[in-house]
């Protein structure tokens, strides 16, 4: 795949991002989605809190619903935290209650930004793979971290290598993520550029128990996505490829931990190798 191939990916990813969030705007701002979200992040917390390094926190990918919304981080003044979001004028311009967290935000690809600080643990939950290029997002945090320093992801793996495959070539079927990743592909990457592995397990349960306390909550559609007749048109092979795998036996995600499916969110812990 070409340069320009995968840049012009990555932005077709971002505008789909924003609409995706203007979309339910309406229900993040409701208490129930507060609550429910914050309750998921204190859930992930109980699983990383002995891992947490240090007191210099950075999130990559934050988006308006982040980590740093939860009490664990709101409550008090310990850590010092950075959020960094290619979409963050975006997010606090329309969700003003991330001003009132003590963060030091951040608007731009985190590829792109050079920091002159180092952190003691970071943070990219679901982001890897919306990135522009997920070996360089690596290498920088790599390069940021402090000695022995933490590396903490959560990403939607696939468990299918053919499905993988087949999506990764047409890239309408997931337009959201530029990138994918298989299990063993990520964990050599993240070795390959200086990490090893030090805890990791999947959190379906967390999601599934997410989406149950979140998709009965009403709220007004903030604006109405405008599709041309190619996006309307992908829009039905999409809904049509993902139904039919649906009924072979593969949903994107399992509506419980016992079933199978074609991806997988994993919560995986880094520590930076020494040399």
């Amino acid at each position: 795949m070409s340069k320009f191939t995968k840049i012009n990916k990555w932005y077709i990813a971002q505008k789909r991002e924003t609409e995706c969030w203007d979309l339910i705007k309406g229900k993040i701002f409701s208490v129930e989605y507060q609550l429910a979200k914050k309750k998921y992040w204190e859930s992930i917390i109980d699983k990383i809190r002995k891992y947490i390094k240090g007191n210099r926190i950075l999130d990559i990918g934050c988006g308006p619903t982040g980590i740093f919304i939860s009490p664990f981080f709101t409550n008090t003044d310990k850590y010092l935290k950075t959020g960094i979001d290619s979409l963050m004028a975006h997010y606090l311009e329309n969700y003003p209650f991330l001003k009132e967290i003590k963060v030091n935000w951040i608007n731009a690809p985190f590829e792109n930004y050079t920091f002159e600080e180092s952190f003691d643990t970071v943070f990219i939950f679901n982001a890897l793979d919306h990135t522009q290029n997920p070996e360089l997002v690596i290498q920088k945090i790599n390069h940021i971290l402090t000695p022995n320093g933490v590396l903490v992801i959560s990403l939607n793996i696939y468990n299918q290598k053919l499905i993988k495959r087949i999506i990764e070539k047409i890239p309408f079927l997931d337009p959201l993520h530029p990138h994918k990743f298989y299990y063993e592909d990520l964990v050599t990457l993240l070795h390959k550029n200086g990490f090893e592995l030090i805890h990791t397990e999947k959190i379906d349960n967390l999601r599934i128990e997410l989406e149950k306390a979140t998709s009965s909550i009403d709220f007004v559609a903030h604006k109405k996505i405008q599709r041309n007749f190619k996006d309307f048109l992908f829009g039905v092979l999409r809904k049509i490829f993902f139904k039919t795998l649906e009924i072979m036996g593969y949903p994107v995600l399992a509506p419980s931990v016992h079933a199978k499916s074609i991806l997988s969110e994993y919560l995986m812990i880094f520590r930076k190798i020494e040399n």
